[in-house]
């Protein structure tokens, strides 16, 4: 089994070396050509010409290089224009301020019903005791409300 693995094994990276191969003679045959420029500027420069306008004007300056091929065809990530931008924006405004105007109207409404409850007793009433709560003990002290922890500070018995 071991020897049928390892000669699968030595067929692909046989395979692979021929494909590397390949691609290596194609490489090589499109390289360009190598122009000896010196010859050619030695002719030039015997009848008072030189190369270096020829050359610009071939390849251009380095202002007017065209843009980087790796950018060719390609397009921003963001698949959203500026207005849809925009128009998410708004959109998450007017959600947040619909948000903090139901916010602000509970905040007032509690507002409104604390009063209410204060203006209609004299008299704060604790509703409830538990063993943490604590009772507003309303005496004629100069009208200064104590605190007193509420419960006896025992557990409460097991009910079975």
């Amino acid at each position: 089994m071991e020897h049928r693995i390892e000669g699968m094994m030595d067929r692909k990276v046989q395979a692979v070396n021929k494909r590397l191969d390949a691609f290596e003679l194609r490489v090589l045959e499109r390289s360009a050509p190598a122009t000896d420029l010196s010859a050619l500027q030695a002719d030039l420069a015997g009848s008072g010409l030189t190369l270096m306008p020829f050359l610009l004007h071939l390849h251009g300056t380095a202002e007017e290089r065209p843009a980087p091929t790796h950018a060719k065809g390609k397009r921003h990530c963001s698949h959203r224009t500026e207005e849809e931008n925009a128009h998410k924006r708004q959109r998450r405004q007017e959600k947040e301020a619909r948000r903090d105007s139901i916010v602000d109207e509970e905040l007032r409404q509690q507002r409104v019903r604390e009063r209410v409850a204060g203006a209609s007793s004299s008299v704060p009433v604790a509703e409830s005791t538990t063993e943490s709560a604590m009772i507003a003990d309303v005496g004629t002290t100069e009208g200064v409300t104590t605190t007193v922890p509420a419960g006896s500070g025992k557990p409460d018995p097991p009910t079975c």
